[in-house]
């Protein structure tokens, strides 16, 4: 059996090359990489199965689902993003058609949120609340905890008003990356990164962050974490806020945290039964597999299906050109609308502003 190590190739995120070193360390090795972005077009070297880790957060470009037919998938700790940055398709793509006969072929599901558990099983998909794998990494032998306190993407006036409630050291980073220049990174270059990043959070007091990918690894990691809840994504967010410690940016702001960041609490054990259950799943799953005879007949021509993605990829890249031709058109329209009103294009760039705060984006709409 070869096996595949899903990544998406173009992140602006390393908490999604989190996600990768994760399902990583379940695999004897690591044959193909796989991008999570272009799923359906994977095509390995020969006509063959290729054992996959599915755990992702599902997908930016919806047209590229269900995944290949060579994908010998398990599906666990998934997030099916009701987000589209091109054609702003819901999630017709997994509960209709191919899609969903895919999830059918597959289940049981198993989902990191509530919100994807619910959205398969209200469409006849068999699903369950796995987690996030996020939550098996293992600690760093050889590491020593320093006195800091880890901020990670917070904001400038949060920095600034925690600097007034410690003496400790504060070190900040974050987890955006230039995708332009990341893209270009191999895949042990940025398992080098990933492996950086972690061990800052290992190493730290305390963690303060907004991001999921940086507070559950800090469970993992064994690392008291506060979460700094925004509440804009409850679909992803909701089920995790009773594993951890988490407060509020005006909570903070005000001094109003109950939360001693000089001392700060060990972590809720809440995790551990689904850390535990991911780790058994996974290993199950390899050991499943190492030995599994699939019969390949099944599977197209491995030429055939090169020449399909050629194909499909040609019309989708048509597709594209025309959405984003016309997309333009109609903001420079509406943007010269706005600029001849008395009200201008400033107050409605205002207005998206205030919906944003509510959750609420127009391209979403």
């Amino acid at each position: 059996m070869k096996y595949g190590l899903i990544m998406y190739k173009d992140t602006e995120n390393i908490g999604d090359d989190v996600q990768t070193y994760a399902a990583e360390r379940y695999l004897p090795r690591v044959d193909y990489i796989i991008d999570r972005d272009a799923v359906a077009s994977f095509v390995p070297k020969e006509k063959e199965y290729v054992a996959t880790i599915m755990n992702a957060w599902w997908m930016n470009k919806k047209f590229n689902w269900p995944p290949s037919p060579y994908i010998y998938p398990k599906m666990i700790s998934m997030h099916f993003s009701h987000y589209d940055t091109i054609y702003h398709i819901d999630q017709r793509h997994i509960t209709t058609g191919y899609g969903k006969e895919y999830m059918k072929k597959h289940e049981p599901i198993g989902c990191r949120d509530s919100y994807t558990k619910n959205l398969l099983k209200e469409n006849g998909i068999e699903s369950y609340f796995s987690g996030c794998m996020t939550l098996t990494l293992d600690r760093f032998e050889g590491i020593e905890k320093e006195d800091y306190i880890l901020l990670v993407d917070v904001k400038d006036e949060i920095y600034e008003k925690i600097k007034t409630m410690t003496d400790k050291e504060i070190v900040r980073i974050t987890n955006n990356r230039d995708s332009k220049e990341y893209s270009k990174f191999s895949w042990e270059t940025r398992r080098k990164y990933v492996e950086e990043y972690l061990q800052k959070i290992q190493k730290a007091s305390l963690v303060i962050t907004p991001r999921l990918h940086s507070a559950l690894p800090s469970l993992a990691l064994q690392t008291p974490v506060l979460l700094i809840d925004y509440s804009l994504n409850n679909d992803r967010t909701s089920d995790f806020l009773k594993l951890l410690h988490y407060t509020t940016e005006e909570k903070i702001l005000k001094g109003k945290i109950k939360y001693n960041i000089n001392k700060p609490k060990a972590n809720k054990k809440d995790y551990l039964k689904i850390r535990e259950k991911l780790k058994e799943q996974c290993r199950e799953f390899v050991e499943e597999v190492k030995d599994k005879e699939l019969n390949i007949d099944e599977l197209p021509p491995v030429e055939h299906y090169e020449e399909f993605v050629k194909r499909s990829e040609f019309q989708k890249g048509l597709l594209l050109e025309s959405y984003l031709n016309l997309n333009e058109k109609y903001l420079t329209e509406v943007r010269a609308a706005w600029e001849s009103s008395d009200n201008g294009w400033a107050n409605y760039e205002q207005l998206c502003k205030k919906l944003e705060e509510k959750g609420i984006n127009l391209s979403d709409l």
